[in-house]
């Protein structure tokens, strides 16, 4: 009996993995509905807001914490801003631009759809082929004097990959109520902490985003 409580166990894990990898691990799209109006828009880098500088370095501040950004430096006398964020992913404004850079999470997800099968087929085959409880111990007996023979490999640290987008805004002052702010941004891979490639990122759906959110923040502030 306690064999197959046994079986039955790892079968029932087995197909919770497998129902796991076909239903949960597809990328989520909820969160690229509000990009959805940059659509028709050009790229820019740049926008001008009816604001002195000091204050568009503040909004700008704001808008970047609240999404999520962790600020490295802010120079208001300059007007330079400098913020990153990390992600085991790529940021819903690339992915929305380039669906196909998301190619990492489908990957893995039908890996482990595809495991979640074997492991099913195999317990499966398992349960119908196993010998009984005292046949088992006999068989493991004769194995454990085997594999003493032969050293355990050492197991792998597998890479962890990593996403740092790194944002630097810079503000110049067009007159006392007027600023123009542009945005640069550098993406980079990481595996294990380890800087593996850095290259300019361009894209609108991330810098229109921004400045709207810059936009609220000073409407909000003058309410």
């Amino acid at each position: 009996m306690e064999w197959w409580n046994r079986k039955s166990l790892a079968i029932i894990v087995a197909v919770c993995v497998l129902m796991y990898s076909v239903v949960g691990c597809g990328p989520s799209t909820s969160g690229l509905k509000p990009l959805d109006k940059y659509d028709p828009l050009p790229y820019a880098d740049a926008a001008t807001f009816s604001v002195s500088s000091a204050s568009l370095c503040r909004a700008a501040t704001l808008c970047l914490q609240h999404k999520g950004y962790v600020l490295d430096s802010n120079n208001v006398k300059t007007g330079v801003m400098l913020a990153e964020i990390t992600s085991s992913r790529v940021i819903p404004e690339e992915e929305k631009e380039h669906p196909e850079r998301v190619g990492g999470s489908t990957t893995g997800s039908a890996l482990l759809t595809f495991l979640g099968i074997i492991l099913v087929v195999g317990l499966v085959a398992m349960l119908v082929s196993s010998p009984p409880k005292d046949a088992e111990r006999d068989s493991e007996d004769t194995s454990s004097t085997e594999e003493d023979s032969h050293p355990a490999p050492t197991p792998t640290t597998p890479a962890t990959v990593t996403y740092k987008y790194v944002v630097n805004l810079v503000t110049t002052s067009l007159s006392d109520t007027t600023s123009d702010l542009r945005i640069e941004v550098t993406k980079m891979e990481l595996e294990n902490g380890e800087v593996r490639s850095s290259m300019p990122f361009e894209n609108k759906y991330l810098n229109y985003s921004i400045f709207d959110a810059i936009q609220e923040e000073l409407d909000r502030t003058k309410d």
